[in-house]
């Protein structure tokens, strides 16, 4: 906290209306400039963020299923720490990262109404964990999902129903009453 506010009375911090410190934009562009010059420690830099922010999206899980504003609030305003979280959790691959982010995750970006972003993640996620059958299905539901609010009911059904096939095939109940569900809701629209 001392090393904080020392950096704040320098004006390379600022603390913002929420609490938070931030970084000045031309410091933050001129941190990444010298960070992408060293890749061992830019990677390392990537896992720690993501190893942090993850696990504050995991304990909010409970409070973003049932909507609860406080949640919202917070989350929406480290939404771009979070995004790069996950980001960096897919790109390496983090199995165990991934399954724990996936249900916060996605009712994050559901209930700020970012689908699109949805989609694209999701998608993103589903093509690199191809290998790993159970996580590859809660993807894809997942971006079949944002499909469906996007209104591209038609990629949103073929997911589905790609969906629904590897749940069956894997057994898995959850997933595939997922799936079935939202074919269902499909099919009441069209």
């Amino acid at each position: 906290l001392a090393t904080l506010a020392g950096l704040a009375d320098q004006s390379l911090l600022q603390l913002n209306e929420n609490g938070r410190y931030q970084l000045h934009p031309l410091l933050r562009q001129f941190a990444r400039q010298k960070l992408a010059a060293m890749p061992k420690e830019a990677a390392n830099a990537k896992a720690q963020h993501s190893q942090h922010f993850l696990p504050m999206l995991q304990a909010h899980a409970p409070a973003l299923k049932s909507e609860q504003h406080l949640a919202l609030t917070e989350l929406r305003q480290t939404f771009n720490d979070v995004r790069q979280a996950w980001e960096t959790a897919v790109q390496h691959q983090e199995t165990d990262a991934l399954q724990g982010a996936i249900e916060p995750y996605y009712h994050l970006l559901r209930l700020t109404g970012r689908f699109e972003t949805g989609a694209n993640q999701f998608k993103q996620a589903a093509s690199q964990c191809q290998h790993l059958p159970a996580l590859h299905l809660r993807l894809l539901n997942r971006q079949a999902a944002f499909h469906v609010w996007l209104g591209t009911y038609g990629l949103a059904r073929e997911l589905l129903q790609q969906a629904l096939a590897q749940a069956r095939q894997q057994q898995n109940k959850p997933e595939a009453a997922f799936a079935l569900n939202l074919l269902g809701n499909v099919s009441d629209i069209q």
